[in-house]
């Protein structure tokens, strides 16, 4: 039995050592502040405006995505915990990457679905927002 285990922990440990986070996310699309606010056809003006806006009030999927590429822009709730987004934004309406990032579908405009994501640290806390393709998996 403890030569099982011996095996078992050597291959989580190998596992671990040849798990390259940089290699596995760049392996998504992403996009710039720039190219988001073209592709949805969003001015500055617009985003100062609706970050006044409390965001679970938003009715409108516009609405909704001008806020979230406005927190892309602004680098919002990095270095906080992850319930500090949820407390706004609600519960995540998607997924990528892990379903610990706080992830929210974008307006779809055609067949790609794009999302804000809130990507977390182990202790949960934000490190990184970036728009993403959506790949793989939905919320269910």
């Amino acid at each position: 039995m403890r030569v099982i285990f011996v095996i078992l922990t050597l291959c989580r440990f190998s596992y671990a050592v040849e798990y390259d986070y940089e290699k596995i996310m760049n392996q998504y699309q992403y996009m710039s502040i720039s190219k988001a606010m073209s592709t949805w056809s969003v001015s500055a003006a617009e985003l100062k405006k609706i970050s006044a806006s409390n965001f679970k009030n938003l009715t409108s999927e516009k609405e909704k995505t001008q806020y979230l590429i406005y927190l892309f822009q602004n680098k919002k709730f990095i270095g906080e915990k992850r319930n500090s987004v949820i407390a706004i934004l609600g519960e995540p309406t998607s997924y990528f990457f892990s379903e610990q990032n706080a992830t929210y579908n974008l307006l779809k405009l055609d067949q790609n679905q794009w999302v804000v994501s809130f990507e977390v640290s182990s202790d949960q806390i934000v490190r990184s927002i970036k728009i993403a393709k959506k790949c793989c998996y939905e919320v269910k």
